[in-house]
C-alpha cells in the first residue's frame, strides 16, 4: 500500500491518513484503499450493492487511472456504498472520452472504528489497456462540512488533476 498525499490547495481533514494499493491479475486489477482517522468527520455512505453511478468524484470516491504507453487510459471510480463508473480516453482528458463498460466490480467494504477499507476487483478487458501500464491511485474525500480534499501519489499541477500523466506512478504489467 502507498501513502497518498492531499493536494495542498485543498486542506485535508485533520488526522486523516489515506492509503491505496494495486495488483495485477489476468484481465483484472485488484485495488485496495484504506482510510484511517476521524471517519465521523467524513461523508461515508453505508456499503450497498454494486450499481452504476455518475459524477462519483463529487463526494468520497476511490479512483484508479490506468495509462498505456500510447497515451490511452482508463479511469475507474468506486464509492464505499457500491456505486461505480469507468471512462476510457484516447489521450489526455476529454479526447475520445466515453463510458468504459467493465461490468460490476467485486467490492468488499469494511468499517471498524476509525478505519475503513475497500478492496475491489475490476475487470480490464481492453486490449489497449493491458500489458505494461502506469497506474495512478487517487481518492477524493468529502468532509462532513462538504469540503473536498484530493489525494494522490503525486500532484504535478497547482490544481488537482488526477488525469495528468505524471500522476500515474505505479508500474504494472496487466496480463491479458
Amino acid at each position: 500500500m502507498f501513502a497518498l498525499i492531499p493536494h495542498p490547495a485543498f486542506p485535508a481533514p485533520r488526522g486523516l491518513a489515506v492509503f491505496a494499493g494495486v495488483r495485477a491479475m489476468a484481465g483484472a486489477l485488484g485495488l485496495s484503499y484504506r482510510l484511517e482517522g476521524p471517519l465521523h468527520d467524513l461523508v461515508l455512505p453505508d456499503a450497498g450493492p454494486a450499481r452504476r453511478g455518475v459524477d462519483l468524484w463529487r463526494s468520497t470516491c476511490f479512483e484508479a487511472f490506468v495509462r498505456a504507453p500510447c497515451g490511452a487510459y482508463g479511469e475507474i471510480n468506486l464509492t464505499p456504498d457500491g456505486a461505480y463508473c469507468a471512462y476510457r480516453f484516447d489521450a489526455y482528458r476529454r479526447v475520445g472520452a466515453r463510458d468504459w463498460d467493465l461490468g460490476a466490480p467485486a467490492l468488499d467494504v469494511v468499517r471498524a472504528g476509525d478505519v475503513l477499507t475497500m478492496d475491489a476487483q475490476v475487470r480490464v478487458q481492453d486490449p489497449a489497456l493491458q500489458g505494461r501500464m502506469k497506474v495512478g491511485l487517487t481518492v477524493v474525500i468529502q468532509s462532513a462540512a462538504h469540503e473536498l480534499s484530493f489525494w494522490a501519489l503525486a500532484h504535478p499541477l497547482e490544481r488537482p488533476d488526477f488525469h495528468h500523466p505524471e500522476g500515474c506512478m505505479v508500474d504494472l504489467e496487466i496480463p491479458a
